[in-house]
């Protein structure tokens, strides 16, 4: 029948239910989001006095979906409409989504929230083809390297596996009900009869999701979650959209400047930001406009941020901002290994390396610092691609020197592929396609010189050493790895 873009409605989504309902309705994308979209569908079909009688709910993590096909398919004892609901379905998660239930179980863990952590790792362990006795018996040790949790940081894990045990929590099993399903909203459900469905994600190539689509509403809560400058554009939208919702309510405004602070503080997480709001609106009492410094007086830092500020900040020799996003990694669980950020390190350096004895070389007589993006895409680029080349010739001759001289009178191995150059990722142009990275990253070599970067990455074979030895705190290593390439 249609989609809707929850996050662009022109009406209220109860008004368009309520002037046409559908069957069936999918609502998937942020979970905050997505709980809103549910109350207000729900609404929308039962009043609220009627939906303790008319209303059955159950959990897509523990329930198997002939039931829920059953009572879709069963008139109701009480006058009016029926509503079944199955909230956050497993109908399209796939082996993509596993890493993403696990962080998803271990904040629920860290949050002391064990009903929603269980939950959430059941899915991770139906796509691993896990059990609980996989996750405490003798195999414990490889089935959760299945999952990604290793070492120290399996802690949260054994937890949940306690709790789930304890419980008696186990995850349907496929037995086809994914085809009878949509077998059922294909016959249609009886007059009255709605079936509300929640979950993440969605694979729009599956033919259950085209179905929904055909028979109901599907309504689309989804937000670009990555850190491509669109994206990000469509979070601030979300968020000041949400900030100026809760600051009507309460006759409120914010300043410019404390919007970006609070997005610095907390970054792209709707419920904290909006409850993060609600504790500035009663901290600020009967004052109507909150500042920046209500947000420092009230709120600390929870942000979890990208790796590549950190790298950014090393390339841009920025020490301060370099040392705060290492302590930002490291302490906001994001990491699971500081030698991650090690090896963040080390990539840029060799990058910087590579890029630099380009300048230094007869091609990089032409780069100068000073020209625009189109100067160097046309002038620059070729020969940057000539330097790869001579690189690859040069890396192949020292590989046939370094290999040990074979017998005339043994048989010349053909191995398939031995005439390709020697294959490397220290390549100045990795992707010819995407050239303005290489852009900015030239720009940001000449900040260094090739004995500084050579010194700097001796440094960092060296912190890579000493955090495998135990050598002393990993922390206070990188930091010394960090001084010896910005300071």
């Amino acid at each position: 029948m249609a989609e809707i873009d929850y996050n662009n409605l022109k009406t209220p989504l109860s008004e368009a239910v309520a002037a046409q309902p559908s069957p069936v309705y999918l609502i998937f994308g942020e979970e905050m989001l997505v709980k809103e979209a549910f109350q207000a569908v729900l609404t929308a079909l039962l009043p609220e006095g009627t939906q303790s009688l008319n209303c059955e709910i159950f959990d897509g993590g523990e329930t198997d979906l002939f039931q829920v096909v059953e009572r879709a398919n069963t008139y109701s004892l009480m006058p009016g409409k029926k509503v079944v609901a199955v909230t956050d379905a497993r109908l399209f998660l796939s082996v993509q989504d596993r890493a993403r239930r696990v962080q998803k179980a271990r904040e629920a863990a860290e949050a002391r929230d064990d009903q929603a952590g269980a939950r959430h790792l059941l899915a991770a362990m139906a796509m691993a083809g896990l059990t609980w006795d996989d996750l405490s018996g003798k195999d414990r040790q490889r089935s959760a390297k299945l999952l990604g949790v290793e070492g120290e940081d399996a802690q949260w894990l054994d937890h949940l596996v306690e709790y789930g045990r304890e419980h008696h929590l186990e995850a349907p099993q496929d037995r086809g009900e994914e085809a009878v399903l949509q077998a059922a909203m294909e016959k249609g459900f009886p007059e009255g009869n709605h079936l509300l469905i929640t979950t993440e994600q969605v694979d729009r190539r599956k033919r259950l999701y085209a179905v929904i689509r055909e028979v109901g509403t599907v309504v689309d809560c989804a937000v670009p979650t990555g850190e491509r400058w669109a994206d990000r554009q469509a979070q601030e939208a979300l968020l000041r959209k949400r900030a100026a919702s809760i600051l009507e309510a309460a006759g409120k405004t914010l300043d410019s400047d404390a919007f970006s602070s609070l997005v610095e503080m907390i970054g792209f997480d709707l419920r904290s930001f909006s409850g993060s709001l609600e504790k500035l609106i009663d901290y600020t009492g009967s004052q109507t406009r909150i500042c920046s410094d209500d947000i420092f007086a009230v709120l600390q830092r929870s942000k979890k941020d990208p790796i590549f500020e950190f790298t950014n900040a090393l390339t841009d020799r920025d020490l301060d901002g370099a040392l705060f996003f290492l302590d930002s990694l490291l302490s906001g669980g994001v990491l699971e290994h500081p030698l991650q950020l090690l090896g963040a390190m080390v990539n840029q350096l060799r990058k910087l390396i590579v890029l630099k004895g380009f300048v230094e070389s007869p091609e990089g007589r032409i780069w100068q610092p000073s020209m625009n993006f189109n100067a160097f895409k046309s002038r620059v680029l070729p020969a940057l691609q000539a330097y790869d080349e001579r690189l690859l010739d040069d890396l192949e001759r020292w590989r046939s020197l370094a290999e040990p001289v074979q017998d005339s009178a043994a048989p010349v191995s053909k191995k398939k592929g031995a005439s390709k150059k020697h294959k490397t990722d220290l390549r100045a142009v990795p992707n010819p396609k995407n050239p303005y990275p290489i852009f900015m990253m030239m720009q940001k070599s000449e900040r260094f010189t090739l004995p500084e970067l050579v010194g700097a990455l001796k440094e960092a074979a060296r912190a890579d050493e000493r955090i495998k030895t135990g050598g002393g705190d990993p922390r206070m290593i990188l930091e010394r790895a960090v001084f010896a390439l910005c300071r």
